[in-house]
């Protein structure tokens, strides 16, 4: 339930966060405060990106070549 709330939460700021960059995209003079919306929108976007691979458990495992990569439990 607790992780449904998150989601909820970052869902409605990004929502926001677009709602406002659509809202002043058409004018010249916002064009700073476009710039910051996209960081924010990225950085939140980041944020629950990273939020979702330390909930997930991760394993090593290797391939026929040697290499080694990182893959979901």
């Amino acid at each position: 339930m607790l992780e449904f709330l998150v989601y909820c939460l970052f869902a409605s700021l990004i929502l926001v966060a677009f709602v406002e960059l659509f809202i002043f995209c058409k004018r010249d003079e916002f064009n700073e405060r476009r710039s910051k919306l996209l960081k924010s929108i990225k950085a939140v976007i980041f944020k629950s990106k990273g939020i979702e691979l330390l909930q997930k458990p991760l394993s090593r495992s290797s391939n026929e070549t040697g290499s080694i990569h990182l893959v979901e439990a």
